[in-house]
């Protein structure tokens, strides 16, 4: 957190703890209001960094696994098959029945 952001903070939770006990509820909400703007502009800040470090992750991992000479979103053949006999199911299991039941644990 900046240290702007932490002292914007600061000084509106302040300004909240002076006016709490008072009767005047429309100074109350509006101290209320301004801490909430600076702690959603905050979480707005950290949400776009993480956001940004988990794309420039993903860059990079896609850079890493990409190999010599192959564009940017090409697949090789191998990880193509690969990802076909994936998809399919395997037929050696269709002589097993798998039944879906409850489960009970015997003490």
């Amino acid at each position: 957190m900046k240290d702007e952001d932490k002292k914007a903070i600061e000084e509106k939770l302040e300004a909240l703890k002076k006016v709490k006990d008072s009767d005047d509820t429309e100074v109350i909400k509006k101290a209320t209001d301004e801490l909430g703007e600076v702690a959603q502009k905050i979480g707005q800040a950290m949400y776009s960094a993480s956001a940004k470090a988990t794309a420039d992750g993903q860059d990079q991992a896609q850079q890493q696994s990409q190999q010599p000479g192959q564009q940017p979103g090409e697949q090789d053949k191998a990880g193509a098959q690969a990802s076909q006999e994936q998809e399919q199911p395997k037929e050696d299991n269709k002589d097993q029945k798998t039944q879906e039941g409850d489960f009970e644990e015997k003490k």
